[in-house]
C-alpha cells in the first residue's frame, strides 16, 4: 500500500528501487525471470497462531491501483545502482510506480499464505525450483 502514495516527489523507495534494478538486469539478460513472493496482511488467528491472508483478497493490492508516475529520487538511486552493478545507466530512465508493479507482477509469483512456516516452506521449495536447475548447470 505504501507504493500506492507515492507522488514525483517522494524519497526513494527501496522495494520499487528493488523491483526496477530487477527489471533492468532482466532486460539485459543478468536475470532469466523474477519471482514475487506475495505476503498477505499477518494475522493472529484465535488459537494464537500466526497467519498470512491471500495478498488479492486481503487487501494487500490497492484497490485505486498505482500511480502513473516516475519518482526522481528513485530514478536517481536506480541509475547509481545500475553503473555501479553493469558499468552502464538503465535503458529505462522513465519507470512508472505503476509499469514497475505491472512488470514484476506478470511473473506468476509464489503466495506467502495460511501458517507462517508452513507458507514459508512453500516459497522456499517454489525458488529452489527455479534456481536448482540453472545452479546444476551452471556446476556442470
Amino acid at each position: 500500500e505504501p507504493l500506492a502514495k507515492l507522488d514525483e516527489h517522494s524519497p526513494c523507495d527501496n522495494v520499487l528501487l528493488e523491483m526496477q534494478l530487477a527489471m533492468e538486469l532482466k532486460r539485459l539478460g543478468r536475470l532469466r525471470g523474477v519471482q514475487p513472493i506475495l505476503v498477505g496482511r499477518r494475522e493472529i488467528s484465535e488459537y494464537g497462531v500466526e497467519l498470512f491472508t491471500d495478498f488479492f483478497r486481503g487487501g494487500c493490492m490497492p484497490a485505486r491501483g498505482f500511480p502513473d508516475i516516475s519518482v526522481g529520487t528513485l530514478q536517481r538511486a536506480l541509475t547509481t545502482h545500475m553503473l555501479r552493478v553493469t558499468g552502464s545507466g538503465p535503458q529505462k530512465t522513465d519507470w512508472t510506480v505503476k509499469e514497475t508493479v505491472e512488470s514484476v507482477m506478470a511473473n506468476q509469483g509464489t503466495f506467502f499464505i495460511g501458517q507462517r512456516d508452513h507458507a514459508l516452506r512453500i516459497v522456499i521449495e517454489d525458488v529452489l525450483k527455479l534456481v536448482r536447475p540453472q545452479v546444476q548447470r551452471g556446476i556442470r
